[in-house]
């Protein structure tokens, strides 16, 4: 990188990363002039040598057009066939085979169909089969100098990091984030007259994450009138509110009729307040 300087322009050529549009890759950092050893120049050409994978056009377009601010001639998918794959071909692997001569073979990066076809491959090389392993995540081997085997499993998923504690997040923790993130939040809060066996005033009725505001006054008008049902149908049986009105009877019956309405499942917060009276 320090010769750099040494040579014309139109004598370098310079592989980087970053063909998905990568934000701390190399030519994410031309791109935006953030590089420390290396410019982008009026009249450079950039070839994505690179096919888009899905997801990731809109990070790939916005280099892309910064490449272009800078000056670049940028050549990618759209404009000319110059995709190589980043994976080797059979050819390839069988080269690299032969001149490794490993003892033991285990295929790595792909769906179990291709680490299936490329472990064959080298058996067909004459590798014994007792010599391939195929792993799934977490799967544990042994070694030897003359044999490997199996030797058990661990945790081979993702390590949630929640400010500076990592993989101590509880489970109904994640389950409770997740809902709020993708159905958002209802709160309910009431208060109950014991004595006189009635709901006291309106109840508090809050949404977060949830509907539109255009809908807003139409979920707390359903909230209400089930809170209304709830209300007259104990009183019918003449039994007293406090043992119908309670926060999992209520969490159970919102969920439900928002769910009919929706077709989401907001995590539901009760707030219930008992007055026993003086």
């Amino acid at each position: 990188m320090n010769e750099l300087d040494n040579y014309p322009p139109e004598q370098l050529v310079l592989l980087t990363t970053g063909s998905q549009g990568e934000p701390m890759a190399a030519l994410t950092r031309l791109a935006f002039s953030e590089h420390r050893s290396v410019e982008i120049m009026t009249g450079d050409t950039v070839v994505l040598s690179s096919s888009m994978i899905p997801g990731n056009e809109q990070a790939i377009f916005k280099v892309i057009d910064a490449l272009f601010r800078q000056g670049a001639d940028v050549i990618y998918q759209t404009l000319a066939d110059v995709h190589a794959s980043g994976h080797a071909f059979r050819d390839e692997l069988l080269l690299i085979n032969r001149l490794v001569r490993p003892k033991f073979f285990i295929p790595g990066h792909g769906e179990y169909r291709m680490l299936y076809t490329h472990a064959k491959l080298i058996n067909d090389m004459g590798t014994p089969s007792d010599n391939i392993a195929i792993l799934k995540n977490g799967d544990i081997l042994e070694l030897h100098s003359d044999r490997m085997s199996f030797a058990g499993f661990t945790e081979g998923e993702g390590i949630p990091i929640d400010g500076s504690g990592m993989g101590d997040i509880d489970e109904h923790v994640l389950h409770d984030r997740r809902l709020l993130a993708d159905d958002g939040v209802v709160t309910i809060a009431l208060t109950l007259d014991k004595e006189k066996d009635k709901i006291l005033g309106e109840p508090d009725i809050q949404a977060r994450g949830f509907i539109y505001s255009s809908e807003m006054n139409h979920i707390v008008d359903i909230c209400r009138e089930l809170l209304d049902e709830m209300a007259a149908k104990q009183q019918k049986r003449n039994k007293p509110l406090v043992f119908a009105l309670t926060e999992k009877n209520i969490r159970n019956q919102i969920q439900k009729a928002l769910f009919d309405y929706t077709r989401r499942r907001p995590v539901v917060i009760i707030s219930i307040n008992v007055l026993n009276g003086d």
